[in-house]
């Protein structure tokens, strides 16, 4: 019996309309989209993410810079904590591979003096950037951008084929309307 009422939209009926068969179909496709292709979609999402983080920690390397002036003595406050949160921006200055000095802003600790070495963070181009994503961060972020993009997906999916059944319901209401004000004033009327 449950298959029966499971499989109802694609038994032969004379009540079932076009459109029943076409809303069938789209909620088919629906489910077997939201299926396969979440899954799919977040492995993709993850390798892309994977790749970005490996050529983030290929492509950057560490460096020595020196402060051109003094860190501030306190760090503004954010409201949050962690190893960036509690730094200064400061001018720095460094060396490149050519031997040329270069300068920039780089996070420092509060209250360190001109003169004073910190590491830095550059890329291929020699171009101050953040430091690459640790291995628990990198993983952090690749879990999260396959689940970002798993979820993204099944919403579009769901929100497509809600979106066609609604306008099929509207169309059928319509035709419904069309019918009802053809039978509609006969339905009072007595037989003779």
């Amino acid at each position: 019996m449950g298959t029966k009422k499971w499989m109802w939209r694609w038994r032969s009926s004379p009540l079932r309309r076009p459109s029943d068969v076409l809303e069938s179909l789209v909620v088919l496709l629906a489910v077997l989209l939201v299926l396969l292709g979440t899954p799919t979609v977040a492995v993709m999402a993850s390798r892309a993410a994977q790749d970005t983080v490996q050529e983030q920690r290929r492509d950057r390397h560490s460096a020595t810079a020196v402060l051109v002036e003094d860190a501030p003595e306190q760090a503004p406050a954010t409201g949050y904590s962690g190893a960036d949160n509690d730094k200064v921006s400061v001018a720095v200055r460094w060396r490149d591979t050519q031997g040329s000095v270069r300068t920039g802003t780089a996070p420092s600790e509060p209250g360190r003096k001109a003169g004073t070495a910190v590491a830095i963070w550059l890329d291929d181009r020699g171009r101050l950037t953040k430091q690459p994503l640790g291995s628990v961060d990198g993983a952090v972020t690749v879990g999260m951008t396959g689940i970002a993009a798993a979820l993204g997906w099944s919403v579009a999916v769901l929100s497509a084929a809600w979106g066609t059944r609604l306008g099929l319901d509207r169309r059928r209401a319509r035709q419904w309307g069309r019918e009802w004000a053809q039978i509609g004033p006969r339905w009072g009327q007595k037989q003779k």
